[in-house]
Order: C-alpha cells, then sequence, then structure tokens
C-alpha cells in the first residue's frame, strides 16, 4: 500500500510504502496538535488502485512522548498514538 498525508498546505504528500500482506503503516514526523488527511492506495503487479482519502482530519496527539499515526487495515482506519 501506498500513503500519503496532507496537513493545512493542501499539498498530497509521500508518507509510505508497505511490501506484500502487510496492512499497517506509523507515520512518524507529525507536528502534534496540527490536522492531517490520509490516503491510501493498494499497489500490486496490477498497478495502482484508486486512492480511499479519509472523510475527516485527524489531529495528531502526543500523549507518549512520541507522535505518530498508524494507517491500520484495508478500510483505511487511522489510529493515533
Amino acid at each position: 500500500m501506498s500513503v500519503h498525508l496532507c496537513s493545512h498546505s493542501g499539498r498530497w504528500v509521500p508518507a509510505g510504502e508497505t511490501d506484500g500482506p502487510v496492512t499497517s503503516l506509523a507515520v512518524d514526523g507529525l507536528q502534534p496538535g496540527h490536522k492531517y488527511k490520509f490516503r491510501v492506495r493498494a499497489v500490486n503487479k496490477q498497478g495502482k488502485s484508486e486512492p480511499l482519502t479519509t472523510s475527516q482530519a485527524i489531529e495528531a496527539k502526543n500523549p507518549f512522548g512520541k507522535t505518530s499515526v498508524l494507517i491500520y487495515d484495508r478500510t483505511v482506519s487511522p489510529k493515533i498514538f
């Protein structure tokens, strides 16, 4: 899968990729208190799927000293850590 993120700038930038059957990705380097939208595409031998985008922006929080968002599973359910 391929993950992009978009902050207040309005630009989609790469956040990371996974290989094979892996369906989660930790996204590091987010700014606490900022909101981000995420776009996920399946990538395989056939090419790239149409992107799925989060319906609303997700606020990055810093409850444990490190700010990251984990994009998990095929339904694009972001989880904040």
